[in-house]
């Protein structure tokens, strides 16, 4: 984040008078704030499923065994 806030300030000048319309490149919060929450469901979403699934197992194995 910090390093594209940064190259965002170091190239806007020179993209400035290069191409148009890029006085308006930014980092929009609203969007870092959606990707770092779809980003951290996924990855709670991806720990949890192979947990229960071993859960799961440890307890179907157990009711086998048992009498």
């Amino acid at each position: 984040m910090a390093v594209a806030f940064l190259l965002i300030r170091l190239a806007s000048p020179v993209l400035s008078e290069s191409i148009p319309y890029t006085a308006d490149v930014g980092l929009d919060l609203r969007v870092l704030a959606f990707a770092a929450a779809v980003a951290l469901g996924v990855a709670v979403l991806v720990g949890t499923l192979p947990a229960l699934q071993a859960n799961v197992n440890d307890l179907v194995q157990s009711l086998n065994q048992s009498t």
